[in-house]
């Protein structure tokens, strides 16, 4: 509470240092800047693939391994100082069911990027044959924390709160 009253150190300022790679995790700027660095970066991919931007997190939706030009992606990449990491790319193969799954190997030069079965699209979980079993599960889990944590509330609640005819009070449970 004294630093906020205090005039001195409200006029204190840390020291110039040079950033060397990006700015710091969680920052407001963060995705902000991301999003003017990578502004041109839809244009650089044809008409059979989908981009998707999101914050500071992006996704290259295709419907043929073909449609990635990867010496384009590596391109446009140098060119904004910025690299490609193999190790944090990964593609996953949809197909139905009924269709067998065909052995496909996605990279560029000697990189190859790696195939997972399933994988996380704005908190919903696409599997190859795109069935809903994983997002069950996640929320199966989900569910069974929040009933668990509201049993362990509901004898500190007043039972106006518990019929929900009273906004929810705070009560600390230290």
């Amino acid at each position: 509470m004294a630093l906020y009253n205090d005039k001195e150190a409200c006029n204190k300022v840390s020291s110039w240092a040079k950033v060397l790679h990006g700015v710091p995790q969680g920052s407001v700027l963060g995705p902000l800047l991301f999003l003017i660095c990578i502004n041109d970066f839809p244009k650089i991919v044809n008409d059979e693939t989908l981009l998707v931007l999101f914050a500071d997190d992006s996704s290259v939706l295709v419907a043929h391994s073909n449609f990635i030009d990867f010496k384009a992606l590596n391109k446009w990449f140098k060119v904004n100082l910025l690299s490609l990491n193999f190790n944090k790319m990964h593609f996953t193969h949809f197909t139905t069911m009924r269709n067998k799954m065909i052995d496909l190997n996605v990279g560029y030069k000697d990189k190859l990027i790696s195939h997972i079965s399933h994988t996380n699209f704005f908190d919903i979980i696409l599997d190859s044959t795109l069935t809903w079993s994983n997002n069950f599960e996640l929320l199966t889990t989900k569910l069974t924390t929040a009933c668990y944590l509201i049993r362990t509330v509901k004898p500190y609640m007043p039972e106006s709160a518990l019929k929900n005819d009273l906004p929810l009070p705070f009560f600390p449970l230290s």
